[in-house]
């Protein structure tokens, strides 16, 4: 989970599972993949991660949908509703080496429950952090979260990329 070239940089390495919502870079993401000629190693799903199959709001972040920025949590701009995807489940069912989650601010709401999950299979977990767009009370759940896995180590000196380890 993450930008377009985030799955192509990850398929070089292995399979990969991309789940992207924004309707601007899941057309960025799949029209990469194709032109990369890494359609047998990425799957490309377009849906939110949510922790059920209910559809999700999501608020363009940017200059409106053609900007590829958008959230769950940070509610500006204009709204539209998406598929959902139980990230649990897609976790729970795969066979990941690793797993990066990049959902702008919507780690906040996910990673309280799937983080057992990932925990519980040993999967190391790359987060991407997005400071500015998380209330207060999603700041505290994902701070408790974080403080339950053993190991943590920032990534390229960015204190918003951790490297999470059981």
């Amino acid at each position: 989970m993450g930008g377009p070239d985030d799955a192509l940089w990850a398929a070089q390495r292995g399979t990969v599972v991309a789940i992207e919502p924004d309707p601007e870079a899941f057309r960025q993401l799949s029209g990469n993949v194709e032109r990369s000629g890494l359609s047998a190693r990425v799957q490309c799903i377009q849906a939110a991660a949510s922790l059920d199959h209910a559809d999700v709001t999501l608020w363009s972040v940017g200059d409106g949908w053609a900007s590829s920025a958008s959230s769950m949590t940070y509610q500006i701009g204009e709204r539209t509703n998406v598929r959902g995807i139980d990230l649990g489940a897609v976790i729970y069912d795969g066979n990941f080496d690793l797993i990066k989650m990049d959902i702008e601010g919507g780690e906040a709401l996910l990673l309280p429950t799937v983080g057992t999950i990932i925990r519980y299979l040993k999967i190391p977990l790359l987060l991407s952090l997005h400071g500015g767009r998380y209330d207060p009370v999603l700041r505290e759940a994902l701070e408790a979260e974080v403080a339950r896995w053993p190991s943590k180590e920032i990534v390229d000196g960015r204190p918003e990329s951790l490297l999470l380890r059981t």
